[in-house]
C-alpha cells in the first residue's frame, strides 16, 4: 500500500525512497545504513554453505539444517553463545541483522535487530518460554531456549519474519524457521573470572 501510495512501480526502491520509508514507519533510527547493512556478500556471511557460515568451537551433533534458496544467511559465532542472521529483503532493497545470544558465562541473553537490542539476565527467563522482539511491526524474532543443564548444550528454536503490509500483522507472509529444536554446544565458562552485577561483583570459583 505504501509503494502504491508513493506511485512506485518499479522492483526494489531507490535509496531516497528507502529512506522515506524507514522514515514514514518510525525505524529510521533504529535500522543501519547505507554500507552498514548486512549482506550475504559481506562479512562475516561471505563464503557460507546451505547460507550457514559455522565458526563454533566445538563439534555439533548434527548438522546445521539448509538455509539454501531461502533470503536469509547465518553464523554461529566462535563461542557457540551467538546465532547472527542477514535477512534479505529486495522488495525494499535493505536487510536486516538479526542476533540472538546466550550466555552462560556472564549469565546474559542479548537479542537484537539491527541497532534495536534488548537484554536480560538468565535468572529472568523461563526456560523453555517462547519470546518475540519485534522490530515495530515489520521484523519479528521469536525464540525459545532450554537449558540442558548437565550435558552442555542448548536446545534453540529461532523463527524470523518480515512482514511488509500492516493487514499481514501478526502473520507474516516471510517466515523463516532458522532453527528447530536445534542442540547448540554451551561457550565454556572461565570459572576463576569475576562476575559483575549491577552494584556488586561476584567471584565464582569451584
Amino acid at each position: 500500500m505504501w509503494r502504491v501510495g508513493k506511485k512506485i512501480s518499479a522492483a526494489g526502491l531507490s535509496n531516497s525512497n528507502l529512506v522515506l520509508l524507514m522514515q514514514d514507519l518510525g525505524l529510521a533510527q533504529f535500522v543501519y545504513k547505507d554500507n552498514q547493512r548486512c549482506s550475504s556478500s559481506r562479512s562475516p556471511f561471505i563464503g557460507a554453505t546451505d547460507n550457514w557460515i559455522n565458526e563454533c568451537n566445538k563439534t555439533l551433533l548434527h548438522p546445521l539444517p539448509s538455509l539454501y534458496s531461502q533470503p536469509v544467511t547465518c553464523r554461529i559465532s566462535s563461542s557457540c553463545a551467538t546465532v547472527q542472521c542477514c535477512v534479505d529483503v529486495p522488495e525494499i532493497s535493505s536487510s536486516f541483522n538479526t542476533k540472538l545470544e546466550i550466555d552462560p558465562c556472564t549469565f546474559q541473553m542479548v537479542v537484537s535487530i539491527d541497532q534495536l537490542r534488548f537484554s536480560k539476565f538468565l535468572f529472568e527467563y523461563d526456560w523453555g518460554q517462547e519470546e518475540e522482539v519485534w522490530l515495530f511491526g515489520v521484523v519479528r524474532m521469536t525464540f525459545r531456549v532450554f537449558d540442558m543443564y548437565t550435558d552442555g548444550y542448548f536446545i534453540m528454536n529461532l523463527k524470523l519474519e518480515v512482514c511488509l503490509e500492516a493487514m499481514e500483522v501478526p502473520n507474516c507472509n516471510k517466515s523463516f524457521i532458522v532453527l528447530d529444536n536445534y542442540y547448540l554446544p554451551k561457550k565454556e565458562c572461565r570459572w576463576d573470572a569475576p562476575f559483575s552485577l549491577p552494584g556488586k561483583t561476584i567471584y565464582v570459583s569451584l
